[in-house]
């Protein structure tokens, strides 16, 4: 009996707690949560991708969260999220439609 129940304690630490039906996010999808750039993990479970925050210490200018897209004519349409310095660079500035420089 003992065994069982470490049995289904092992397994509910390696699966993880979750509630039936519980939403789950798109795998390898990307979203900005505040100053945060997040990726969905293959679990379905939103993870820290980066911290705008973090990088803004790093690299003593303010840097924020917000929407990436690359169009390259080998790989196709790549979208993300990604931390930019903030009121600096748009997300598509010197990327041509097959990715190359403007």
């Amino acid at each position: 009996m003992s065994k069982r129940i470490m049995l289904a304690a092992v397994l509910v630490a390696a699966i993880g707690c979750r509630t039936p039906g519980a939403a789950r996010c798109p795998v390898g999808e990307t979203r900005c949560e505040g100053e945060v750039a997040q990726i969905c993990d293959p679990g379905g479970r939103w993870q820290t991708l980066l911290d705008c925050n973090r990088v803004s210490e790093l690299n003593r200018a303010l840097f924020a969260c917000g929407p990436i897209l690359i169009e390259d004519g080998e790989v196709g349409r790549l979208e993300g999220h990604a931390c930019f310095p903030a009121g600096g660079i748009r997300p598509d500035a010197g990327l041509g439609q097959d990715g190359g420089a403007r």
